[in-house]
């Protein structure tokens, strides 16, 4: 029997231990955002984005330091672009 893990459900256990305790399933929320235009990009995001980009090319590590939301939101935007651009 193999276990498939999942980031977006609920694992069995959890879901048979809460149950058990008459607890409320609690479930990951998901923060829908707009499509975030090229132009409307943050540079220094567009910079480092570019530079994530550069060393998977190269395979060589990459450090991301902690951000905020929003700043991901560049980043992986960036990184989506530079996808559909290569």
């Amino acid at each position: 029997m193999t276990t498939e893990v999942s980031i977006i459900t609920n694992t069995d256990s959890y879901v048979k231990r809460l149950t058990e305790e008459n607890a409320p399933v609690k479930h990951q929320v998901r923060v829908q955002r707009g499509v975030i235009s090229a132009r409307d990009i943050d540079p220094a995001q567009r910079a480092r984005g570019r530079n994530i980009a550069r060393c998977c090319k190269r395979n060589q590590r990459v450090r991301v330091p902690a951000m905020r939301g929003s700043e991901w939101d560049h980043l992986l935007r960036t990184l989506e672009l530079k996808r559909a651009c290569a």
